[in-house]
């Protein structure tokens, strides 16, 4: 239904279809259906795509529009309103329901990794979504190779997540052989999304 020029949405499509976890999430053009997955989530994001650029920025941001609802409501009119808005303008709205796990989550991350092993993570335990992992500062670093002793791995920044767990999802991250590639996941205490997994993927990309 959507071709390759809807980049986000072919993004996560392509992630699923190489068997990786994702959160519940309906891809959708039409207000009602995502009104009535919003109703059924409770707390969810909407995130948007369209094929041409986007001139007016969102909130004064170049970004596409995203919309947070993270505590439950009752009231959807004015999500209704922006939604029509929206969809006049041409954009398509992805709906998950994977910030209702944000408070819990263990830490947000962007990793690379080559087939020789060699990778590096950049990593955030703040309880935020992904996509402001940066802005929230509080990053930090680990470098080498996932055949490497813990001792030998290069730690920047204050590191507050257990060195050795680190370490072990990047081993676990080899395993799906995706390589030189950015990867940008969320590693949760509990197993959630589709595949029941402690990782979920948000986009895997060039650069």
């Amino acid at each position: 239904m959507f071709d390759s020029r809807y980049s986000k949405i072919a993004s996560i499509l392509k992630i699923k279809n190489q068997g990786l976890n994702i959160h519940n999430t309906v891809i959708s053009e039409k207000v009602e259906e995502i009104l009535k997955v919003a109703k059924d989530y409770g707390m969810f994001t909407i995130r948007t795509d369209r094929v041409t650029k986007w001139e007016k920025g969102w909130e004064g941001k170049s970004e596409f529009p995203f919309i947070v609802q993270d505590t439950p409501t009752n009231n959807y009119e004015q999500l209704e309103n922006k939604l029509n808005q929206l969809a006049s303008e041409g954009f398509v709205f992805i709906i998950s329901d994977g910030i209702k796990y944000d408070k819990i989550q263990d830490y947000n991350a962007v990793a690379i990794l080559k087939v020789n092993g060699d990778f590096r993570i950049e990593a955030s335990t703040e309880k935020v979504p992904l996509r402001y992992m940066y802005k929230r500062g509080n990053i930090f670093i680990a470098e080498g190779n996932i055949t490497d002793r813990l001792r030998d791995i290069q730690f920047y920044g204050t590191v507050n997540f257990d060195k050795k767990a680190i370490l072990q999802d990047i081993q676990y991250l080899y395993t799906k052989e995706i390589f030189n590639k950015w990867i940008e996941f969320t590693r949760y205490p509990i197993r959630v999304g589709i595949n029941n997994e402690k990782f979920v993927f948000w986009q895997i990309r060039d650069k």
